[in-house]
């Protein structure tokens, strides 16, 4: 059994593992961490080390190598910070001791420096005192990497500048447990131990502090996100560090990552670390040194990395729009595989919400179909059944007018939405050979609704488009001026066969609305639809025949909460549907019931994105039977993951960045939709 035990002693935190050969599996239990049953994951590639990066003490045995090499400016360095020289005598005496029927005690410290005489002693010193076997240590201040000449200290800094560093002091115990680890950088260092039943994966981190830009913060945490990748996939991972955040004092939302024992306000960096530590559950102790703060999180297996689908994105680059292609695993995480291009042009802008519409991406049966913006054209994809991540581009046709922004897709027609300088609707018949254009359904839509180019919120604008319930009519949203001059909507009409379309639309008002954004079919005849406005949901009955509504409500959403509400969705499984609200950014949940007599939605529960971070389009996926929720965020450019687990339970699955390190001046991704694979 492996058994954490956290505790505290000053500003050490500390994990005590007792290590023996158990008769069934991984258990975590003990004191000090009020832990939940959380998800879990598999990590790839069962490496410490990039294929590219020689490691720097990996597996040695007795007699098999010799010495190890010392950095050439090892001695230096450390006799500038401990006073004494190394003793640079060196033996293959480097066995390794496997852990059983033992004790490892892991902490973490902030020594804000060891660039001092002495600084590395006292340290030692100390250790020995608490009898800790490991201590993970933040801002080293040396520079290189390396290890120190009798290996009881490793440590990873930058190049030429004494800042930041990170390393770890070693018991003899530890030092003799010690395979391999991997300086990853100034911020990132890991250490593998031998140990019985599973070895023990150390990762040490200084992250970034809340100056820092979100670009760079993102980026950090992909850095860890590749190291944990590369540790051996049946380790015992223990994660240590200086995350420079506050979590503060409640843990209503995050109880898998949080643990009882809590302090303080929640910042944005704290609210990113609780995201990272619930998309990692179940697999990471977590030590966090924040003053007197301790957020835990435990591990008993591994989440597989194998796929069930996708989800996809558009780069709307202005060059080549591309499909952003992220792979989903069994808990509901993302991992971007790849690229691919759209044979189309973006619009490569950095404005929020290039497009301002819903439905720019979309999936049918086993086809994904894109809107290239910038090159006026709909690319038709299909989509490997028995893996989403691959994509084949079968068609590319032109649309009706320019500019589109939104389609809508059945089992016969996809009908694009195109809205400056002429806005228009263009239909396509479509099977696995591609798109063939149906010209008696191009409409010219100018008359209605007078378009810019980039479409932005204003009066005017054309949202989105929709096949109604039945597929009997085709339904756009049409942003309205003022309260005197409302939003609409326009319907146009199938005839019995499916043969002609509306010459003309049937436009009618909204009492209730200004600007109509986004829409989602209630049932077999109704409709919510967002205000990005009024920042109100409204609520309708409908008809498919003669484009008549009725039943108009209204639901005020809370403008102090979050406000521009635009994009809707609904989950089958919670039966609710969710709306995405863009600044402040945020989720709400609704349901709908449509009776004779009522269209009324009833807020549910908001979800409040981080400060300053701004929200966008939504998919979702069924998981085995439990609905997971995609958000594109737009500060940085992430992809957010909830977990729906009931009414008014979405849970926070994790943020998964854009494969770019930098995307300061990249285009804004839009749209998304997702596939599950076939079983």
């Amino acid at each position: 059994m492996i058994r954490g035990r956290l505790r505290h002693r000053d500003f050490n935190h500390a994990i005590s593992v007792p290590v023996t050969s158990p008769d069934k599996g991984v258990v975590f239990g003990g004191r000090g961490a009020d832990t939940v049953a959380c998800k879990t994951r598999r990590r790839q590639n069962p490496t410490m080390n990039d294929n590219h990066t020689n490691p720097y003490r990996l597996g040695r045995r007795p007699g098999q190598q010799g010495p190890r090499p010392l950095p050439s400016n090892q001695g230096r360095v450390e006799k500038s910070a401990t006073g004494k020289h190394p003793n640079t005598n060196m033996t293959g005496n480097t066995q390794r001791l496997k852990l059983v029927k033992d004790t490892l005690t892991v902490g973490t410290w902030n020594v804000q420096t060891l660039w001092a005489a002495g600084k590395l002693e006292l340290l030692r010193n100390e250790m020995r005192r608490f009898r800790y076997d490991i201590i993970g240590i933040s801002e080293v201040r040396w520079t290189g990497k390396g290890e120190t000449s009798d290996g009881d200290f490793i440590w990873s800094g930058e190049e030429k500048l004494h800042m930041r560093g990170v390393g770890f002091l070693l018991s003899a115990k530890a030092k003799r447990a010690l395979t391999g680890y991997n300086p990853v950088s100034s911020r990132i260092i890991s250490a593998r131990f031998e140990a019985v039943p599973f070895n023990i994966t150390v990762i040490h981190v200084y992250a970034r502090t809340s100056a820092s830009s979100d670009e760079d913060i993102e980026a950090f945490y992909s850095d860890i996100e590749d190291t944990l990748a590369k540790t051996g996939k049946h380790d015992v991972i223990i994660l240590t560090g200086d995350w420079n955040a506050k979590v503060g004092d409640d843990n209503t939302d995050w109880k898998c990552a949080m643990g009882k024992y809590r302090y303080g306000d929640r910042n944005e960096r704290g609210e990113r670390l609780l995201e990272f530590a619930t998309a990692n559950a179940k697999m990471i102790f977590l030590v966090v040194s924040i003053g007197l703060l301790l957020v835990a999180t435990v591990q008993s297996d591994r989440t597989p990395t194998h796929g069930v689908g996708a989800v996809y994105t558009m780069t709307n680059g202005a060059v080549n729009n591309g499909i952003l292609v992220y792979r989903i695993n069994p808990k509901g995480h993302l991992r971007w595989i790849r690229t691919v291009n759209t044979g189309g042009v973006g619009l490569n802008t950095t404005i929020f919400d290039p497009l301002a519409s819903q439905g720019s991406l979309v999936v049918r049966s086993n086809y994904l179909f894109a809107i290239n913006a910038g090159s006026n054209s709909v690319s038709m994809f299909t989509i490997n059944p028995s893996d989403a991540t691959k994509l084949t581009l079968v068609s590319v046709q032109p649309t009706y007018g320019a500019f589109p922004v939104s389609m809508t897709v059945n089992e016969q027609h996809v009908c694009a939405l195109a809205v400056s300088p002429m806005a228009a609707i263009r239909c396509f018949s479509y099977n696995s050979s591609g798109l063939s254009i149906i010209p008696s359904f191009d409409r010219d839509l100018t008359p209605y609704v007078p378009q810019i180019v980039p479409p932005v919120v204003i009066p005017g604008q054309l949202n989105q488009i929709q096949f109604s319930a039945d597929n009997r009519a085709l339904i756009i949203t049409v942003d309205g001026y003022n309260a005197t001059i409302k939003g609409s909507l326009l319907f146009y009409p199938f005839n019995e066969d499916f043969t002609q379309l509306a010459s003309t639309p049937i436009q009618q008002t909204l009492p209730h609305a200004v600007g109509p954004f986004s829409m989602v079919l209630v049932k077999s005849n109704g409709l919510l639809v967002t205000d990005i406005i009024a920042n109100v949901v409204l609520t309708l009955k409908y008809s498919s025949e003669d484009g008549s509504i009725s039943r108009n409500s209204f639901t005020p959403i809370d403008p102090k909460i979050t406000g521009m509400l635009c994009w809707s969705i609904f989950s089958p499984t919670t039966g609710n549907y969710y709306v995405v609200a863009a600044f402040p950014a945020a989720i709400v949940e609704l349901s709908v019931d449509i009776t004779p007599t009522s269209t009324r939605a009833k807020i549910v529960r908001y979800y409040r994105f981080p400060k300053n971070t701004g929200g966008q389009d939504i998919a979702i996926a069924n998981i085995a039977g439990i609905d997971h929720l995609y958000v594109i965020g737009l500060h940085p450019q992430v992809i957010r993951a909830y977990r729906l687990d009931g009414v008014g339970k979405a849970v926070a699955n994790g943020v998964f960045r854009r494969p770019e390190r930098n995307t300061t001046g990249l285009p804004k991704i839009v749209g998304m939709a997702s596939y599950i694979q076939e079983v």
